[in-house]
């Protein structure tokens, strides 16, 4: 989930720790407090700047754990004790903190990314797989529902009813979600493939657009659904994301795309070969729908692949990762990354 809807639901959920007691903690500082913890996980972005691919396979890792949830807990709230001058008691701040990040954790396990919530313990990533990480409509939600609390003298009452609101929301994706994996198995059903791997992943602009994947040895099938249509939609020149909508189609109108996951006859040996070796273990270790992005041939060969999660219409897919040869040793073969 996008930091933003992470730091808004912060501030939502400190909303509902609001009270009249003397000592209490104000609006102003409890909703900065909540946005800032709710934010916080995050903070392993910066470790992209350094590496891209240490950044993939440690985001959302130790700061996202609900084992060091009460550490990361017991630091943030020392440090919002000492800014707020100790104007607020100690377990005040603290248990605005640990909701907070509780909120954080439990949005990312929504997306499909994967969160290592076990952390350091375990590497294992776990995700519902129900939410697109950018879900407007979600954060509309939690927009509204804030706006209300800070509205009326009585915000308990609305955040308790936005949080159920969200709840259902979710529970509508989770039923979309089936809906997306029974077409899934219509298709294979059709094609007669016994053995094939099927997934589903939420897609953007809508909670009825889903990407239906299909993987049969070495191939993919994908198809790109809107379970809310019933009849086709005609494309004509529009903003992107108007384009976009419309490449999710109608159940029954599904147009099914095959790719090789190691490319065409031709190159597909040396593409596998290049897959298994060691020079890309940390991209392989990230990617769950991994497949040939491109191969380039002049001045040095150079084969790239993208993981299928964060291909979508007419983008230019972030995180491309390949082995170039050695310019003075063509045997020899180093990891790159394509950013063009």
């Amino acid at each position: 989930m996008d930091t933003l809807t992470h730091a808004l639901s912060g501030a939502l959920v400190a909303q509902a720790c609001s009270s009249e007691k003397r000592g209490a903690i104000d609006t102003k500082a409890r909703i900065a407090i909540g946005m800032a913890a709710a934010a916080f996980p995050d903070i392993d972005f910066f470790v992209r700047f350094i590496d891209t691919l240490t950044y993939l396979n440690t985001h959302r890792g130790i700061t996202h754990s609900f084992l060091m949830l009460p550490l990361w807990a017991l630091l943030l709230s020392y440090l919002f004790h000492q800014l707020t001058k100790r104007r607020y008691a100690y377990w005040q701040l603290y248990k605005i903190v640990v909701l907070c990040l509780t909120v954080h954790i439990l949005g990312d396990l929504l997306t499909p990314y994967g969160t290592k919530i076990f952390s350091p313990l375990s590497d294992a990533a776990y995700s519902f797989n129900t939410t697109f990480v950018i879900d407007g409509w979600l954060t509309l939600i939690i927009i509204i529902g804030l706006w209300l609390s800070l509205k009326h003298h009585h915000p308990y009452q609305y955040t308790v009813t936005t949080c159920a609101v969200i709840v259902s929301y979710i529970g509508l994706q989770w039923f979309q979600q089936q809906r997306a994996e029974e077409l899934g198995q219509r298709y294979i059903a059709q094609l007669n493939l016994p053995s094939a791997e099927l997934n589903v992943l939420p897609q953007p602009l809508s909670p009825f657009n889903w990407k239906v994947i299909v993987k049969s040895g070495k191939r993919f099938h994908i198809g790109h659904v809107n379970l809310a249509r019933t009849s086709a939609v005609t494309t004509t020149y529009q903003p992107y994301l108007l384009r976009l909508y419309t490449q999710y189609r109608a159940p029954d109108d599904v147009v099914w795309q095959q790719r090789a996951q190691f490319g065409d006859d031709r190159h597909q040996s040396v593409v596998y070969e290049a897959w298994q070796r060691q020079a890309i273990d940390a991209f392989r270790h990230f990617s769950h729908y991994p497949a040939l992005e491109k191969i380039q041939e002049n001045p040095e060969m150079c084969i790239w692949f993208v993981d299928l999660r964060f291909v979508f219409y007419e983008m230019t897919p972030p995180f491309r990762f390949g082995l170039c040869q050695n310019q003075h040793s063509l045997s020899q073969w180093e990891l790159a990354e394509l950013k063009e």
